[in-house]
């Protein structure tokens, strides 16, 4: 269905319900998956919150990388990484497929 410019867009996943599940799912806070470092599992939640936002269309990653004081692209490439990684690995792909189905309940 094409909008125009005008009109407000309004996705039907809200991304606080993301953001939280994520976080619930990675047991952070949002201090923690924001903050500066490369931290393995921050590093990874991150990715798939990416990934989730655009999936879902809950939001821009422009938006997430405001939220989480993080560049643009460097989520771009977690998430084409994670995409990658999930056509390899049956479990990074099983991962998305489950907190994608616990957010469209």
């Amino acid at each position: 269905m094409l909008k125009l410019s005008r009109q407000k867009y309004r996705p039907k996943v809200n991304p606080e319900k993301v953001f939280k599940l994520v976080l619930e799912r990675y047991k952070l806070t949002a201090e923690e998956i924001a903050a500066a470092g490369k931290n393995r599992v921050c590093s990874e939640a991150r990715a798939y919150l990416a990934w989730l936002y655009l999936e879902t269309g809950c939001a821009t990653l422009t938006a997430l990388g405001e939220q989480l004081e993080r560049d643009v692209s460097s989520l771009s490439s977690a998430v084409r990484r994670l995409q990658l990684k999930a056509k390899e690995d049956e479990k990074v792909a099983d991962k998305f497929h489950k907190l994608l189905n616990r957010i469209r309940r």
